[in-house]
């Protein structure tokens, strides 16, 4: 839910800080606006200007054209795992992540649990929700979407009438909004899967919320304490990551996502 300019930002302040997150999950722009981004932070984390071939010592790349096996994992793990050869940032850049199969993703798992010093991993899908919720959740996930986008206005709408449906149920068992929510989403024609990976940044907007945080994230937090909802969403994930395989009617889709959620 950020522009470009703020992912460079983000980065930035992330590099001078020297506190730099080991694995980043960039979803929601073009292969090619990804790639031009990832080139240039890269070749900040290796100081040295990086062309369209990839090639540098300090770095591995996979393109959308290669093999997304459980071998090309290995070899990335491989990679993070030597020494740099000059002490500096070893990256590992892997697009189209969601083609790695279930293999790939386990194996990969480990090296995102236990990074190696000044190691960096970079996973860009148009499908992030399709990972695996163990290797997900490793991740600092950024969706990037153009502002002014109806996509991304729906989106914000669809987190605002969540939290506050959610706040209905928790306070007076009131499941009227999550209806008219449902409705809306009906109107709009969103599907389930959509839905299920909004209702995810919903959460993840709450476990990342600062002071920035909408009243009704705050009073939401309130309800749900924090300690508890890191572990709510990582359960959540497991089930909303099947989303689309649930043969029920949007209402009581919204409501099964929602329950198994507060539960």
């Amino acid at each position: 839910m950020q522009s470009l300019n703020e992912l460079n930002e983000l980065f930035d302040n992330q590099r001078t800080s020297s506190r730099l997150h080991h694995a980043w999950i960039i979803e929601g722009i073009s292969e090619s606006e990804s790639e031009g981004w990832l080139i240039d932070a890269v070749g900040q984390l290796v100081n040295s200007k990086i062309d369209s071939s990839h090639f540098h010592p300090n770095l591995f790349w996979l393109n959308s054209a290669d093999p997304h096996t459980v071998d090309a994992a290995r070899l990335a793990i491989n990679f993070l795992e030597k020494t740099s050869w000059d002490g500096g940032w070893k990256v590992c850049v892997i697009l189209s992540a969601d083609m790695l199969n279930t293999q790939a993703q386990n194996a990969l798992l480990k090296v995102m649990e236990e990074p190696p010093a000044r190691s960096i991993i970079f996973l860009t899908s148009t499908r992030a929700n399709t990972l695996l919720p163990t290797l997900y959740s490793r991740g600092m996930h950024i969706v990037l979407l153009d502002s002014n986008s109806e996509d991304q206005l729906s989106l914000h709408k669809f987190i605002a009438d969540w939290m506050y449906s959610v706040i209905a149920i928790l306070e007076r068992q009131d499941f009227t909004p999550l209806f008219s929510l449902q409705a809306y989403l009906i109107e709009k024609e969103i599907d389930a899967e959509t839905q299920s990976k909004w209702v995810m940044l919903a959460l993840k907007q709450l476990i990342e919320a600062d002071q920035h945080a909408s009243e009704d994230g705050k009073k939401l937090l309130y309800l749900m304490p924090g300690c508890e909802c890191l572990n709510r969403w990582t359960q959540a994930q497991a089930y909303l990551s099947l989303a689309s395989e649930f043969k029920v009617d949007e209402k009581q889709f919204c409501i099964k996502l929602t329950t198994k959620i507060l539960e």
